[in-house]
């Protein structure tokens, strides 16, 4: 299993169920044209639905917009805990995570 920050290979087997928060914040296209004005940033809590050590990814449901996403572990830099009690704390990636639509995409950030 690869490394992440601040997570013990164990503790990621105890995630489906939990909720997280996602930085750098995703953000949602609004329509096809990609203009800066074009997008809004979305900080729901995204609910871990599986981890799967053998793809090494980690499927997310994001609990506002419903959009399903499978994060490969190389992409999540750390976790970080949360002082609220509904947030089950942050998932800091080394991506940006754009929603279009149905769709997604994990921008690499450099």
């Amino acid at each position: 299993m690869a490394e992440i920050k601040g997570v013990r290979k164990e503790s990621m087997k105890q995630w489906p169920g939990k909720r997280f928060r996602i930085r750098p914040k995703p953000f949602e296209r609004l329509s096809h044209i990609n203009f800066v004005s074009d997008k809004r940033e979305r900080d729901d809590l995204w609910l871990v639905l599986s981890v799967n050590d053998e793809l090494q990814r980690v499927q997310l449901q994001n609990l506002g917009t419903y959009h399903t996403v499978e994060v490969p572990f190389d992409s999540i830099r750390e976790y970080r805990q949360d002082t609220q009690p509904t947030s089950g704390g942050f998932l800091l990636l080394k991506a940006q995570l754009i929603l279009k639509g149905g769709e997604w995409e994990l921008d690499p950030i450099a």
